[in-house]
């Protein structure tokens, strides 16, 4: 059996704390209805800040890779339920993430093409976690998501850049 990675943690140095990150410039393309509001960035990271008070990270002078994923994955579970994004049986709620597309009020032709890529990475995202053993749903949600970034930024002509 092979080591585990480990990554190397400095301390945060007193500049850092002081630091926020600044956000990327980004051009919404074809699709400026995607755009979030000051108030909808202001409630996500409201989310992210009581899932890391609930999940803080770990503390190690070395973390493992697996440590890093688990973090991730422990901190993105809590606010994918904050936001009531699974179901009672603990499922992705894919109709919830369908009708957020049908509510941006996109031009009906942009519309057809995001359902359309809205169902097919559903199907994929499913599809993996049939196929992979063990896979939590929190994994099959980043591969939606991940899927639909790809597709939104493709279809939109999204364009990231840094500040």
């Amino acid at each position: 059996a092979s080591e585990p990675s480990t990554v190397s943690v400095p301390p945060p140095s007193p500049q850092a704390a002081d630091q926020t990150p600044r956000r990327p410039k980004i051009n919404w393309g074809k699709c400026p209805q995607l755009e979030p509001t000051e108030r909808d960035i202001e409630a996500k990271s409201n989310i992210l800040q009581e899932c890391l008070r609930q999940n803080p990270p770990p503390q190690s002078e070395s973390l493992t890779q697996e440590q890093i994923i688990q973090h991730q994955q422990s901190v993105t579970e809590c606010a994918l339920k904050i936001e009531n994004w699974f179901d009672k049986k603990g499922q992705y709620k894919y109709s919830k993430a369908e009708k957020e597309i049908k509510n941006k009020n996109l031009p009906k032709d942009m519309e057809k093409v995001l359902l359309e890529s809205h169902k097919q990475c559903s199907q994929i995202a499913q599809d993996r976690q049939q196929a992979v053993k063990n896979m939590a749903v929190v994994e099959q949600v980043q591969v939606y998501q991940g899927c639909m970034d790809a597709h939104i930024t493709q279809n939109c002509q999204i364009q990231i850049s840094a500040v």
